[in-house]
């Protein structure tokens, strides 16, 4: 028997179902991330009506960042909404048009960096479905074989509508 102020040794089993903490995750600067719901405020259709005019910046659609619509209303006033990047891919591709991004969902998304964090800026996305969303798990369970980029491209193709 184990004297008091010494621990007895942990089983086989024990040992091996505990986890090991690797000494390179402290360069990972770990937190608890949650992910909000994002706020769907409608489409560039419903919420800006028909006779808005709908452009976008020629600077934005020949670069690698995300393309910016400019929204002007009959009055003149105008307002601009960012495209996620996989709606600013189809664009440029061709793959869809201002009239099919004019139907896409708009919500609200937190700035996270900068000045202007936390305020809440629209953006035009692809419909929330599981068909545009790539599944995480445990790494543990994923299969490693190479990555084929090639295999993304159809869950951002264009809705037929």
């Amino acid at each position: 028997m184990p004297s008091p102020k010494t621990k007895a040794p942990a089983s086989k089993a024990a040992r091996a179902t505990a986890p090991t903490i690797n000494p390179n995750l402290q360069f990972f600067n770990l937190k608890t991330y949650s992910r909000e719901p994002l706020q769907e405020i409608g489409t560039i259709r419903t919420i800006f009506g028909n006779d808005a005019e709908l452009e976008f910046v020629p600077r934005n659609y020949n670069s690698d960042e995300n393309i910016y619509f400019v929204l002007t209303m009959p009055d003149g006033k105008s307002a601009t909404v960012s495209c996620s990047m996989p709606v600013s891919e189809l664009l440029r591709s061709n793959q869809l048009t201002l009239g099919q991004a004019a139907n896409l969902p708009v919500v609200l998304r937190t700035l996270k960096l900068g000045a202007n964090a936390g305020q809440q800026r629209p953006m035009v996305v692809l419909p929330s479905d599981e068909s545009n969303r790539k599944q995480g798990g445990k790494l543990g369970d994923m299969d490693d074989s190479v990555f084929d980029p090639s295999s993304v491209s159809k869950a951002f193709a264009a809705p037929a509508w």
